[in-house]
């Protein structure tokens, strides 16, 4: 078991490969609800201006009030103490309670007012569920090796399994639920069906991760010292001035990779290109190609630094999403060559180099935040990694939020739902049976074709340059105001090592000192 356990600050190879596999399937349920579930109910829900109006409102106080909640998930995980460790047994909880509130959102028979009515409940308990989940996840990482290598190894795989499991669901869900290929010809019917297939691998995936990872023990000091109060680990938080920074820096990056990647690219594409969930899938399947390039971030990272890194990114994702702009205003759609839609494909290479750009300084901010656990415990003595790793969906969340009030306003003041709603129609009569294939391509292309010019120009403008001030925003941020550079997180490690150093060899000092009847010393033995 020994090679099992990662010793001396090393990671194994099992809980390498363990704790990285557990994240294709939570965030293939993670992308389900937060990029397909307002799409799906738009086209399937029969939904009016009002309603979606009420439904983004309440995406967006959930949001908000679960965001809230992390940081108290983290502190209820610092306290939390069982045979099975401290992350786990909320893994399996969020997990199993996650995937049986997603099932009824998905599967429940109501339309319209109906369904907004219980999507405030069901979407209420998926954020806490969810949370539950998330927070003990991601917690876990940095409490399997403090070595910089090993945490540029971990981030890097882990984030690629997370990549895996979220293009997975853009990459199938738009082709089977909507235009000539969806399941049953009904949106209703393939939607259905992709999310019993993602939740199974939610559950399945979860399960690896527990059984697999063996967590480091944890010392007999930590055992048995006095459980933290919550007051005093969400102080913890408050004290680490380099953790906020980078939360900042992720609520300001996290909506600049979300818009891209919201119901607003499926709506325009198949406004400007037809309704074909194909569409949305060739443009993810391009844009996810940039998910590679994790793999090399641990060789990157050994020549340059991270502020470099993010320095290059963001100018890539400035350059991408100009191009995506000016092609999406000024070229005309039916341009094309051998076949292909050229206006199309541009657009969707420019969205490559963004998610580029995006993903490498995402993966840079990740490796921040993990240093910041060193950084606390060098500050406080304490390490904190539930607290401290709750912000990390804390601005996720927040950046959800910011997004889905970007998305709503944006299809209100462009009347979308005039055209979702009569969709939504033969959606209906598709499910019912009273319409062929054929006829429902028929019809919705109709609909399609009354839709102003002007409503795609506006929805690519929103796509491109809201995200591109986002990001601008939270490079700024990081560049000025976080200190925690590769030279002074080295030294920081060396300092916390020399104190543990010392602090044994007092103890052993102390207790070599003290003399009873119990514990004599060496000279009362003689």
């Amino acid at each position: 078991m020994a090679n099992e356990i990662a010793t001396e600050g090393r990671l194994s190879k099992r809980n390498l490969w363990g704790y990285s596999m557990g994240g294709v399937g939570r965030d293939m349920v993670y992308a389900l609800v937060n990029a397909q579930l307002f799409t799906c109910a738009l086209l399937t829900k029969g939904l009016s201006a009002a309603n979606m109006l009420t439904m983004s409102l309440i995406i967006i106080v959930c949001r908000i009030f679960d965001a809230c909640n992390d940081p108290l998930m983290g502190a209820i995980i610092e306290i939390t103490r069982t045979k099975w460790g401290k992350f786990k047994p909320w893994i399996m909880i969020g997990c199993v309670t996650n995937v049986a509130v997603v099932l009824a959102m998905f599967l429940a028979p109501l339309s319209g007012d109906n369904y907004v009515i219980f999507f405030i409940f069901a979407y209420l308990l998926w954020g806490i569920t969810f949370t539950m989940n998330d927070i003990s996840y991601w917690g876990m990482m940095p409490s399997l090796t403090s070595n910089e290598k090993d945490r540029n190894n971990i981030s890097t795989l882990s984030n690629i399994t997370a990549g895996i499991g979220n293009v997975s669901v853009t990459l199938l869900f738009p082709i089977l639920a909507y235009g000539d290929l969806a399941i049953g010809n009904s949106a209703q019917t393939g939607s259905i069906v992709m999310s019993i297939f993602f939740c199974v691998m939610f559950v399945a995936c979860q399960l690896m991760t527990c059984f697999v990872v063996k967590e480091n023990p944890l010392p007999t000091k930590a055992i048995n010292a006095p459980k933290p109060s919550l007051k005093k680990m969400i102080k913890v938080l408050f004290k680490n001035d380099q953790l906020l920074w980078t939360a900042l820096t992720m609520l300001l990056y996290n909506p600049g990779g979300a818009i891209l990647t919201s119901s607003m690219l499926s709506i325009f594409l198949y406004i400007r290109f037809g309704y074909q969930g194909m569409l949305v899938t060739i443009f993810v399947v391009l844009s996810g190609l940039s998910a590679g390039a994790m793999v090399f971030y641990p060789l990157i990272a050994k020549k340059y630094t991270r502020k470099q890194i993010s320095t290059v990114s963001v100018i890539l994702v400035v350059v991408s999403y100009t191009i995506m702009l000016f092609i999406g205003l000024f070229a005309k759609t039916n341009v094309t060559l051998f076949g292909y839609n050229i206006v199309f494909y541009i657009m969707a290479i420019s969205g490559l180099g963004a998610s580029l750009g995006q993903t490498m300084f995402y993966m840079v901010q990740t490796v921040s935040m993990q240093n910041c656990v060193e950084y606390n415990e060098w500050k406080t003595g304490e390490r904190a990694e539930g607290s401290i790793f709750s912000l990390r969906p804390f601005m996720a969340k927040m950046s959800s939020a910011i997004v889905q009030g970007i998305v709503s306003l944006t299809f209100f003041a462009l009347a979308i739902t005039d055209v979702t709603q009569k969709i939504s129609d033969i959606e209906n009569e598709a499910t019912l049976g009273t319409i062929t294939a054929e006829e429902k391509s028929f019809e919705i292309a109709n609909i399609l074709s009354t839709v102003p010019e002007s409503t795609s120009k506006w929805l690519i403008v929103v796509l491109t340059v809201a995200p591109m001030l986002f990001v601008v925003s939270g490079l700024i941020v990081y560049l000025t105001k976080f200190k925690l550079t590769e030279k002074t997180y080295a030294q920081i490690c060396k300092e916390i090592e020399e104190r543990k150093v010392q602090e044994n060899t007092e103890e052993e000092t102390t207790s070599d000192d003290i003399v009873t009847e119990d514990n004599p010393t060496k000279e009362n033995i003689d």
